[in-house]
Protein backbone atom coordinates (compact mmCIF):
# COMPACT_ATOMS: atom_id res chain seq x y z
CA UNK A 1 0.00 0.00 0.00
CA UNK A 2 2.84 2.39 1.10
CA UNK A 3 4.99 1.69 -1.63
CA UNK A 4 2.17 2.26 -4.38
CA UNK A 5 1.33 5.27 -2.79
CA UNK A 6 5.05 6.72 -2.89
CA UNK A 7 5.30 5.90 -6.49
CA UNK A 8 2.04 7.49 -6.99
CA UNK A 9 3.66 10.93 -5.45
CA UNK A 10 6.90 10.19 -7.09
CA UNK A 11 4.88 10.03 -9.94
CA UNK A 12 2.82 13.27 -9.69
CA UNK A 13 5.92 15.53 -8.95
CA UNK A 14 7.30 14.42 -12.08
CA UNK A 15 4.01 15.37 -13.76
CA UNK A 16 4.44 18.57 -11.95
CA UNK A 17 7.96 19.80 -12.61
CA UNK A 18 7.92 18.54 -16.06
CA UNK A 19 11.50 18.19 -17.44
CA UNK A 20 14.80 19.32 -16.28
CA UNK A 21 14.36 22.80 -16.39
CA UNK A 22 17.13 25.70 -14.45
CA UNK A 23 18.81 25.25 -11.14
CA UNK A 24 16.45 26.74 -9.54
CA UNK A 25 13.47 24.89 -10.62
CA UNK A 26 15.89 21.31 -9.97
CA UNK A 27 15.96 22.47 -6.66
CA UNK A 28 12.80 22.49 -5.55
CA UNK A 29 12.26 19.10 -7.73
CA UNK A 30 15.05 17.63 -5.25
CA UNK A 31 13.44 19.27 -2.28
CA UNK A 32 9.72 17.63 -2.91
CA UNK A 33 11.27 14.14 -3.92
CA UNK A 34 13.42 14.35 -0.45
CA UNK A 35 10.54 15.40 1.63
CA UNK A 36 8.67 12.21 -0.20
CA UNK A 37 10.83 10.02 0.68
CA UNK A 38 11.41 11.03 4.00
CA UNK A 39 8.04 10.91 4.82
CA UNK A 40 7.68 7.54 3.43
CA UNK A 41 10.43 6.17 5.48
CA UNK A 42 9.25 7.64 8.42
CA UNK A 43 5.97 5.76 7.76
CA UNK A 44 7.60 2.82 7.40
CA UNK A 45 9.13 2.73 9.89
CA UNK A 46 12.80 3.72 8.81
CA UNK A 47 14.71 7.58 9.48
CA UNK A 48 13.02 10.32 7.70
CA UNK A 49 16.32 12.39 7.51
CA UNK A 50 18.16 8.95 5.58
CA UNK A 51 15.12 9.40 2.93
CA UNK A 52 15.14 13.25 2.67
CA UNK A 53 18.93 13.24 2.17
CA UNK A 54 18.85 10.33 -0.22
CA UNK A 55 15.76 11.69 -2.45
CA UNK A 56 16.93 14.55 -2.83
CA UNK A 57 20.46 13.32 -3.84
CA UNK A 58 18.56 10.65 -6.22
CA UNK A 59 16.60 13.67 -8.27
CA UNK A 60 19.35 15.78 -8.34
CA UNK A 61 21.51 13.07 -10.24
CA UNK A 62 18.20 12.31 -12.23
CA UNK A 63 18.24 16.38 -13.44
CA UNK A 64 21.79 16.04 -14.29
CA UNK A 65 21.61 12.85 -16.51
CA UNK A 66 18.21 14.25 -18.26
CA UNK A 67 19.54 17.30 -18.57
CA UNK A 68 22.59 15.40 -20.11
CA UNK A 69 20.52 13.25 -22.50
CA UNK A 70 21.36 9.81 -21.11
CA UNK A 71 19.55 7.05 -22.26
CA UNK A 72 16.39 6.15 -19.79
CA UNK A 73 18.47 3.14 -18.75
CA UNK A 74 21.16 4.68 -17.81
CA UNK A 75 19.66 7.47 -15.98
CA UNK A 76 17.64 5.27 -13.91
CA UNK A 77 20.36 3.21 -13.11
CA UNK A 78 22.38 6.55 -11.80
CA UNK A 79 19.57 7.63 -9.45
CA UNK A 80 19.73 4.12 -8.34
CA UNK A 81 23.62 4.43 -7.55
CA UNK A 82 22.98 7.79 -6.22
CA UNK A 83 20.20 6.97 -3.98
CA UNK A 84 21.99 3.71 -2.30
CA UNK A 85 24.91 4.87 -1.93
CA UNK A 86 23.86 8.27 -0.07
CA UNK A 87 21.87 6.11 1.97
CA UNK A 88 24.51 4.35 2.67
CA UNK A 89 26.63 6.92 3.73
CA UNK A 90 23.73 8.57 6.03
CA UNK A 91 24.15 5.61 7.78
CA UNK A 92 20.87 4.18 6.53
CA UNK A 93 20.01 0.96 4.78
CA UNK A 94 21.25 0.96 0.73
CA UNK A 95 18.88 -1.60 -0.31
CA UNK A 96 16.10 1.06 0.11
CA UNK A 97 18.07 3.72 -0.79
CA UNK A 98 18.76 2.48 -4.09
CA UNK A 99 15.19 1.11 -4.58
CA UNK A 100 13.87 4.86 -3.87
CA UNK A 101 16.28 6.19 -6.53
CA UNK A 102 15.03 3.75 -8.99
CA UNK A 103 11.83 4.76 -8.30
CA UNK A 104 12.90 8.67 -8.97
CA UNK A 105 14.28 7.55 -11.86
CA UNK A 106 11.56 5.77 -13.27
CA UNK A 107 8.43 7.26 -11.89
CA UNK A 108 9.72 11.15 -12.06
CA UNK A 109 12.28 11.13 -14.67
CA UNK A 110 11.86 8.19 -17.62
CA UNK A 111 7.80 8.91 -17.33
CA UNK A 112 8.24 11.91 -18.26
CA UNK A 113 11.49 13.05 -20.54
CA UNK A 114 9.63 12.84 -23.92
CA UNK A 115 10.88 9.47 -25.38
CA UNK A 116 7.28 7.42 -25.44
CA UNK A 117 5.95 10.99 -27.27
CA UNK A 118 4.08 12.21 -24.47
CA UNK A 119 6.96 14.61 -22.93
CA UNK A 120 4.76 18.02 -23.28
CA UNK A 121 5.25 20.85 -25.87
CA UNK A 122 7.30 20.00 -28.84
CA UNK A 123 6.88 16.57 -28.44
CA UNK A 124 4.90 14.11 -30.55
CA UNK A 125 2.97 11.26 -29.47
CA UNK A 126 3.41 8.17 -31.35
CA UNK A 127 -0.11 7.08 -32.81
CA UNK A 128 -1.50 3.03 -33.13
CA UNK A 129 -0.49 3.28 -36.75
CA UNK A 130 2.59 4.63 -36.41
CA UNK A 131 1.89 8.21 -37.17
CA UNK A 132 3.86 10.83 -35.43
CA UNK A 133 0.98 13.67 -33.81
CA UNK A 134 2.63 17.04 -32.85
CA UNK A 135 0.64 18.11 -29.52
CA UNK A 136 1.70 21.61 -30.73
CA UNK A 137 2.97 23.21 -34.17
CA UNK A 138 6.82 22.44 -34.32
CA UNK A 139 9.12 24.88 -36.33
CA UNK A 140 11.32 22.37 -37.53
CA UNK A 141 11.84 18.56 -37.59
CA UNK A 142 15.07 17.07 -38.11
CA UNK A 143 15.71 13.26 -38.95
CA UNK A 144 19.47 12.04 -37.67
CA UNK A 145 20.48 9.00 -38.73
CA UNK A 146 22.59 7.28 -35.86
CA UNK A 147 26.27 8.86 -36.39
CA UNK A 148 29.91 7.56 -35.00
CA UNK A 149 30.71 9.30 -31.86
CA UNK A 150 33.57 12.50 -32.87
CA UNK A 151 36.39 13.98 -30.48
CA UNK A 152 38.62 16.69 -30.33
CA UNK A 153 41.55 15.47 -28.47
CA UNK A 154 44.13 18.38 -27.36
CA UNK A 155 47.82 17.43 -27.07
CA UNK A 156 47.90 19.87 -24.18
CA UNK A 157 44.86 19.28 -21.59
CA UNK A 158 45.64 23.05 -20.04
CA UNK A 159 44.39 24.02 -23.94
CA UNK A 160 40.69 22.60 -23.59
CA UNK A 161 39.70 25.72 -21.63
CA UNK A 162 40.54 28.12 -24.65
CA UNK A 163 38.31 26.72 -27.22
CA UNK A 164 34.94 27.96 -27.18
CA UNK A 165 31.56 25.95 -27.40
CA UNK A 166 31.04 27.98 -31.13
CA UNK A 167 34.28 26.89 -32.11
CA UNK A 168 33.91 22.67 -30.88
CA UNK A 169 30.90 23.19 -33.12
CA UNK A 170 32.28 24.47 -35.67
CA UNK A 171 35.08 21.74 -35.88
CA UNK A 172 33.01 18.77 -35.29
CA UNK A 173 30.62 20.42 -38.45
CA UNK A 174 33.33 19.80 -40.63
CA UNK A 175 34.70 16.52 -38.93
CA UNK A 176 31.40 14.89 -39.76
CA UNK A 177 31.23 17.03 -43.65
CA UNK A 178 35.09 15.53 -44.27
CA UNK A 179 33.91 11.68 -42.24
CA UNK A 180 36.36 12.34 -39.53
CA UNK A 181 35.83 10.73 -36.11
CA UNK A 182 39.05 12.09 -34.35
CA UNK A 183 41.41 15.59 -34.66
CA UNK A 184 43.84 16.93 -32.55
CA UNK A 185 44.67 20.40 -31.34
CA UNK A 186 48.15 20.81 -30.81
CA UNK A 187 48.29 25.00 -30.27
CA UNK A 188 45.67 27.46 -29.40
CA UNK A 189 46.35 31.16 -27.79
CA UNK A 190 49.34 32.00 -25.56
CA UNK A 191 49.82 34.52 -23.48
CA UNK A 192 52.54 37.71 -24.16
CA UNK A 193 55.06 35.86 -21.76
CA UNK A 194 54.76 32.99 -23.30
CA UNK A 195 54.92 34.04 -26.61
CA UNK A 196 58.07 35.71 -25.22
CA UNK A 197 59.26 32.27 -23.66
CA UNK A 198 58.77 30.43 -26.86
CA UNK A 199 60.43 33.34 -29.01
CA UNK A 200 63.71 33.57 -26.32
CA UNK A 201 63.71 29.91 -26.75
CA UNK A 202 63.85 29.67 -30.27
CA UNK A 203 66.37 31.81 -30.53
CA UNK A 204 68.81 30.24 -28.39
CA UNK A 205 68.73 26.93 -29.37
CA UNK A 206 69.51 27.93 -33.03
CA UNK A 207 66.14 27.94 -33.89
CA UNK A 208 65.51 31.79 -36.42
CA UNK A 209 61.83 31.82 -37.35
CA UNK A 210 61.36 34.70 -39.39
CA UNK A 211 58.78 36.84 -37.88
CA UNK A 212 56.71 39.75 -39.17
CA UNK A 213 57.83 43.77 -38.41
CA UNK A 214 56.01 43.30 -34.90
CA UNK A 215 58.00 40.09 -33.96
CA UNK A 216 61.63 41.24 -35.40
CA UNK A 217 61.40 44.31 -33.18
CA UNK A 218 60.51 41.87 -30.29
CA UNK A 219 63.74 40.08 -31.27
CA UNK A 220 65.46 43.36 -31.06
CA UNK A 221 65.23 42.98 -27.32
CA UNK A 222 66.49 39.55 -27.47
CA UNK A 223 69.03 39.88 -24.47
CA UNK A 224 66.38 41.06 -22.26
CA UNK A 225 63.42 38.87 -21.53
CA UNK A 226 61.03 41.36 -20.08
CA UNK A 227 61.54 44.23 -22.45
CA UNK A 228 60.54 41.51 -24.96
CA UNK A 229 57.09 41.15 -23.04
CA UNK A 230 56.75 44.83 -22.85
CA UNK A 231 57.66 44.93 -26.52
CA UNK A 232 54.69 42.23 -27.61
CA UNK A 233 51.91 44.33 -25.21
CA UNK A 234 53.48 47.36 -27.34
CA UNK A 235 53.38 46.01 -30.80
CA UNK A 236 50.00 44.22 -29.58
CA UNK A 237 50.17 40.31 -29.32
CA UNK A 238 48.32 39.47 -32.35
CA UNK A 239 50.60 41.39 -34.70
CA UNK A 240 53.75 39.50 -32.95
CA UNK A 241 51.68 36.01 -33.44
CA UNK A 242 47.98 34.82 -33.95
CA UNK A 243 48.36 32.57 -31.59
CA UNK A 244 49.30 35.53 -29.20
CA UNK A 245 46.87 37.25 -27.13
CA UNK A 246 45.45 38.04 -23.72
CA UNK A 247 41.91 37.19 -22.31
CA UNK A 248 40.14 40.26 -23.82
CA UNK A 249 41.21 38.98 -27.46
CA UNK A 250 39.91 35.11 -26.79
CA UNK A 251 36.67 36.56 -26.01
CA UNK A 252 36.70 37.85 -29.83
CA UNK A 253 38.72 35.37 -31.49
CA UNK A 254 39.75 31.86 -31.37
CA UNK A 255 43.09 31.29 -33.05
CA UNK A 256 43.33 27.10 -33.21
CA UNK A 257 46.27 24.72 -34.88
CA UNK A 258 44.71 21.21 -35.51
CA UNK A 259 47.05 18.38 -36.75
CA UNK A 260 47.36 17.77 -40.56
CA UNK A 261 49.64 15.07 -40.11
CA UNK A 262 47.20 13.40 -37.96
CA UNK A 263 44.35 13.45 -40.48
CA UNK A 264 44.23 10.49 -42.63
CA UNK A 265 45.45 11.51 -46.15
CA UNK A 266 42.41 11.17 -48.02
CA UNK A 267 40.30 13.50 -46.01
CA UNK A 268 42.86 16.21 -45.88
CA UNK A 269 41.11 18.05 -49.02
CA UNK A 270 38.11 17.42 -47.63
CA UNK A 271 38.28 18.66 -44.07
CA UNK A 272 40.27 21.37 -45.71
CA UNK A 273 37.38 22.01 -47.88
CA UNK A 274 35.08 22.20 -44.71
CA UNK A 275 36.92 24.01 -42.61
CA UNK A 276 37.18 27.05 -45.24
CA UNK A 277 33.53 27.51 -45.55
CA UNK A 278 33.22 27.58 -42.07
CA UNK A 279 35.94 29.62 -40.31
CA UNK A 280 37.27 32.87 -40.40
CA UNK A 281 40.48 32.40 -41.67
CA UNK A 282 42.51 28.91 -42.21
CA UNK A 283 45.74 28.18 -43.20
CA UNK A 284 47.15 24.84 -43.87
CA UNK A 285 49.75 23.15 -46.55
CA UNK A 286 47.01 23.17 -49.40
CA UNK A 287 47.21 26.94 -48.99
CA UNK A 288 49.81 28.32 -47.66
CA UNK A 289 53.53 27.19 -45.89
CA UNK A 290 51.81 26.48 -42.76
CA UNK A 291 52.47 22.84 -41.33
CA UNK A 292 49.17 22.67 -39.28
CA UNK A 293 45.48 23.42 -40.15
CA UNK A 294 45.87 27.08 -38.94
CA UNK A 295 42.46 28.40 -38.19
CA UNK A 296 40.69 31.65 -36.50
CA UNK A 297 37.16 31.77 -35.45
CA UNK A 298 35.54 35.02 -34.88
CA UNK A 299 33.59 34.69 -31.24
CA UNK A 300 30.05 36.33 -32.09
Amino acid sequence: MLGGLSAAATYGIGSLFGQAGSFGHEMLRAGAHGLSNGVFNALNGDNFWNGLISGAASSGMGSFAQSSNWSPYLLMASTTAAGGAIAWAAGGDFLQGALNGLQIGAFNFAEHDGYDGNGGPGYVKRLPDGTLEAQEPLQEVVCKASCPRRSILFDKPSDAGKVSALSRSIIMDAMAEAGLTVVHITSTVRSPESQANAMYYNESHGKHIRYAPAGRKVLEYYSNKQKMIDEIYEVGPYNVSHHCGTPETLKKMNVIDISYQKVPINKRTAFHNALIRRVTKLLDPLNSHDPAYHIEIKQY
